[in-house]
């Protein structure tokens, strides 16, 4: 992986270079859509390369395959269902920190069945939508943090998740056809 960027400001306030999302533009009631139409993207990727072989070949070195992205993805839309759902029930809770990089080394990323990986990504984007408050609903504000120092809300919990998905696509895409993948971000 390359240098870690502070993804939190690029998701928070402004429009990421690489992935062309402005995460912070999207109202309320389009972020749930929107993650699950990432999560169709995916799908219809995964789908697409039939050859396992290109789906698990690292660009070059220090870079994920774009089965290892996928599997990312799944995970971290997962594990901010769990933390949106723990904000919305206990105040400023600690969100901890997930070791991604020992999660796809540790659960086997890049061995896992496409298929799998793409409905339990569907699966997980679902779950996500479905668990974010009503437009308007003031839950949205509800916050837990991160790191001791950023200060997730239910909103910018449900945009860097829809920012995950969506940069991390483009980098499987462009891995899977001419490896330029660009850089991961950090989302846990």
């Amino acid at each position: 992986m390359s240098e870690e960027r502070d993804w939190f400001h690029v998701v928070a306030e402004q429009k990421c270079e690489e992935c062309g999302l402005t995460a912070s533009a999207l109202a309320q009631g389009e972020l749930a859509g929107a993650i699950f139409e990432e999560a169709r993207r995916w799908t219809a990727f995964l789908m697409e390369h039939h050859q396992l072989d290109r789906l698990r070949q690292r660009p070059r070195h220090g870079e994920w395959s774009p089965l290892e992205y996928a599997a990312h993805v799944r995970d971290v839309l997962g594990l901010f269902q769990e933390r949106v759902a723990l904000a919305l029930v206990q105040p400023e809770p600690e969100f901890g920190w997930w070791d991604h990089e020992a999660a796809a080394v540790d659960d086997g990323y890049n061995e896992q069945d496409p298929r799998v990986v793409a409905a339990a990504l569907e699966a997980n984007a679902r779950r996500l939508g479905m668990t974010l408050p009503s437009p308007g609903d003031p839950a949205w504000q509800r916050a837990g943090t991160r790191r001791g120092r950023e200060r997730f809300t239910v909103g910018g919990l449900a945009r860097f998740a829809l920012h995950e998905a969506r940069h991390h696509r483009i980098d499987a895409e462009r891995g899977g056809t001419d490896g330029q993948a660009a850089a991961a971000t950090t989302a846990s």
